[in-house]
């Protein structure tokens, strides 16, 4: 989640996404990208099933996080939730393979 690092992005003169765009673009962007993802995800998918349904979670809960976030957010708000949405996913999909 490349956007909490605009400040100091800029400082070192790095070409980023959000340094590029801004941030409000840039978390345009961000959603856009989710949203692509979704739709996809549900275009490709052979059948609708608990694999899918639990993607598509993931991807709503992961837009809903950024959506919430600021920069002003603390870091650990980027590294638990936003970071453990990566992680949220594979636990999601594991749990769903036991049925």
């Amino acid at each position: 989640f490349d956007i909490r690092d605009l400040f100091q992005d800029k400082l070192y003169a790095l070409k980023t996404i959000p340094v590029i765009l801004g941030e409000k673009k840039a978390w345009i962007f961000c959603q856009a990208l989710l949203g692509a993802y979704l739709i996809l995800l549900i275009l490709f998918a052979k059948t609708i099933n608990l694999e899918v349904i639990g993607l598509a979670l993931t991807i709503l809960i992961t837009g809903w996080l950024i959506f919430k976030s600021g920069l002003k957010k603390n870091e650990y708000y980027y590294f638990f939730f936003l970071d453990g949405t990566m992680i949220l996913q594979y636990v999601i999909l594991w749990m769903l393979s036991l049925h």
